[in-house]
């Protein structure tokens, strides 16, 4: 174990033992009242994420989600109600104190199916192909090795597995400090050349969202969706514009339409008005990632990442 990770370990475990965490986001303003009132307070005081990695996704009844991080196990507990009886949702976290109280909790509410395992982001208790949904909330920004943590993530998915984060990106303090607290981690572009180098497609940011820390700190975090293993031609495309440019806008999606008749392409395709407070932020971030100003009328987003139109084919069709 390196000793940033050592540090990171000892910090979230004098957290478990203290009972409450000083950190990120406060459950209040991730969760809805209704699950609110499912999770234990003891499980709530312990909370660290800076989204909701289980809103907007499907969990299917009877699947196997892993929870990289899962700390008092928040997001455990939401997962199990949903794959039912018949699923299994794995928690893994390094610090003993934090799995103790999730297990504590979890056999308190009868969910059974949760089985919380010692293990890092890095270095993942699971057998390859085993997993069919990867979460984590505000923990992989905390990874010494971003690289080995997305092999590992890659190694357990099965052939089509998803993967729902929050994360924390950007961040202006380096300091090992900032790290533990979940305030720094990496750029956007950063990001997506990780997943797309192992193996990721269909890459969409959902939300994009200002963490506002229990110390006062602030800083950015984003809500994914991925799949691994997909088929040549798996991506998510958006078709960002302004008003002024919808006509254009309308042209590409036929376009690409077209491209995904011709060789059956299993792309998802969207339009985005930029201005609209749904996309504003998403456009902003994949814009930024781009280098381009946030006043660019026209974009084309695949997987996150703006391709020149000239270019869509080349991506989309390779080898073609």
């Amino acid at each position: 174990m390196t000793t940033d990770s050592a540090f990171i370990r000892a910090t979230y475990e004098q957290l478990a033992q203290l009972g409450e965490s000083g950190l990120c986001c406060s459950p209040v303003e991730l969760y809805r009242p209704d699950e609110l009132a499912s999770i234990p307070e003891d499980v709530l005081r312990l909370s660290s994420g800076c989204g909701h990695p289980l809103d907007d996704v499907v969990v299917e009844p009877g699947s196997t989600v892993l929870d990289i991080g899962s700390g008092a196990g928040a997001d455990c507990l939401l997962a199990a109600r949903r794959v039912g009886r018949n699923g299994v949702v794995i928690g893994v976290d390094p610090s003993s104190s934090m799995r103790a109280v999730a297990s504590r909790h979890a056999e308190e509410v009868g969910l059974g199916w949760i089985d919380y395992r010692e293990g890092t982001a890095d270095d993942l208790p699971c057998a390859d192909d085993s997993v069919d949904l990867a979460i984590s909330n505000c923990v992989l920004s905390l990874s010494a090795d971003p690289a080995a943590t997305w092999t590992e993530i890659a190694r357990v998915l099965a052939p089509g597995g998803r993967v729902a984060m929050s994360d924390i990106i950007g961040g202006t303090d380096p300091g090992l400090d900032a790290k533990a607290r979940c305030e720094t981690g990496l750029e956007w572009s950063q990001y997506r050349d990780l997943l797309r180098a192992n193996g990721f497609s269909g890459i969409r940011p959902i939300r994009i969202r200002r963490a506002r820390f229990r110390d006062g700190a602030r800083a950015a975090s984003v809500t994914f969706h991925a799949r691994h293993g997909m088929p040549i031609g798996h991506a998510d495309v958006q078709v960002l514009y302004r008003q002024s440019h919808r006509a254009e806008a309308e042209r590409l999606v036929i376009g690409l339409g077209e491209l995904v008749s011709a060789h059956r392409l299993p792309l998802g395709i969207r339009l985005a008005d930029i201005d609209e407070p749904d996309h504003t932020a998403v456009a902003r971030l994949v814009l930024d990632a781009a280098g381009l100003p946030f006043t660019t009328p026209l974009a084309v987003s695949v997987d996150a990442a703006v391709v020149p139109a000239d270019d869509l084919t080349d991506v989309l069709v390779p080898g073609r």
